[in-house]
């Protein structure tokens, strides 16, 4: 087996051969998929041949296999009554607390934000002036708190930058509205811009944590520009619930039975769950199709494999005509959030690469 595979195509990226991904790889990116994009065999084998025979190691096989087994899609693929009677057995739980590791390896401060946890989570030795501070949002549908696989990332974020990392546990719903998460996540980043200056800031999320994120900088834009936006955003498999295209709708209802976490039907029970407020801005339910004049440089990360894979083309092409610095990376035959499954070799040089970029922002690096 290859020790390398190219699954990660890279697309609008100028460092996109330096990831060792082929131009051609990177072009034909989005012609290629799941047989809801009309696969040809002649895609088929072009899509092995790069990966030199193999698609996915083993040791990646091995974690998607867990994933399945996780419950996550059966809960996800409940109608609403019972997604709700799920929801309030376990709301009764108490909010997670920062894990042992974690806490063992880092100096962690306990703050509260609108009533709700906010941990954050630095070096032993404390944050150094010029180190990244993240703002990292959690997905899982709004209704689970972090996983442990987020609180890894968190570990090796600061582990490899040295950074400050605010981790909100934001209100879920159905006890929640959609409103009270975006209202805390946005009180949030004032804190960290008052403190350290929003241009230290990097938003990290994944999921309805990368669609809060895409709803904090818009509010940000138009109601509070004297904040400023972030110095970037890093967008892990973004989520919309609100389809208005039905060809689009289509593709996505194609895809569900391909993807391991997520169900088509899961979108409108969220819509449902969401009490939306006509009052309200409402960036959440279609965080992927707004005007993006005035964000910061984005970097896009999804699978071809994954429900919402046919609204990423026509996202990034959105930022790009605001004049946005985006980057679009496809795992290609690769689940939602993929970066985040640990251990397998294809999802850690993703990861590596994605704190890389969160390094560089200040020239901030390390070994560990």
């Amino acid at each position: 087996m290859d020790a390398n595979p190219p699954n990660a195509a890279s697309a609008n990226s100028p460092s996109a051969e330096s990831k060792g991904v082929s131009s051609a790889h990177a072009r034909s990116a989005h012609a290629r998929g799941a047989h809801a994009r009309g696969d040809t065999p002649e895609a088929e084998q072009l899509r092995t041949a790069q990966t030199g025979g193999e698609k996915f190691s083993v040791i990646y096989r091995i974690a998607t296999t867990l994933v399945k087994h996780l419950g996550l899609l059966r809960v996800f693929s409940l109608d609403e009554l019972r997604l709700r009677r799920w929801l309030e057995r376990h709301a009764r739980r108490r909010p997670p607390d920062v894990p042992l590791f974690i806490a063992l390896r880092h100096r962690v401060t306990r703050r509260i934000v609108a009533r709700r946890p906010c941990p954050s989570i630095e070096p032993r030795a404390g944050w150094q002036p010029g180190a990244p501070v993240v703002l990292f949002l959690h997905g899982g549908g709004l209704i689970f708190e972090a996983l442990f696989a987020h609180w890894m990332v968190a570990d090796k974020i600061v582990r490899r930058c040295g950074a400050y990392l605010a981790l909100p546990a934001y209100p879920l719903l159905p006890q929640a509205s959609i409103y009270e998460a975006s209202d805390m996540v946005l009180e949030v980043y004032r804190q960290l811009c008052a403190r350290y200056g929003h241009d230290a800031i990097t938003i990290l999320g994944d999921s309805a944590g990368a669609s809060l994120a895409l709803t904090v900088t818009l509010s940000v834009l138009r109601h509070e520009p004297e904040l400023g936006v972030p110095h970037q955003l890093i967008l892990l498999s973004p989520a919309q619930v609100v389809i208005n295209d039905p060809a689009l709708r289509a593709q996505m209802d194609a895809l569900g039975p391909g993807d391991i976490t997520l169900s088509p039907s899961l979108l409108d029970v969220m819509q449902r769950l969401m009490s939306r407020r006509p009052e309200r801005d409402d960036f959440f339910a279609t965080p992927l199709e707004q005007d993006y004049t005035g964000f910061p440089p984005t970097e896009i990360y999804y699978g071809s494999e994954e429900l919402f894979y046919p609204l990423m083309e026509g996202f990034a092409a959105r930022l790009n005509d605001a004049g946005v610095a985006v980057g679009t990376h496809v795992g290609e035959g690769m689940c939602h959030v993929w970066p985040y499954i640990p251990f397998a070799p294809e999802t850690t040089r993703t990861l590596d690469e994605i704190i890389a970029t969160i390094a560089r922002q200040n020239g901030a690096s390390r070994t560990s």
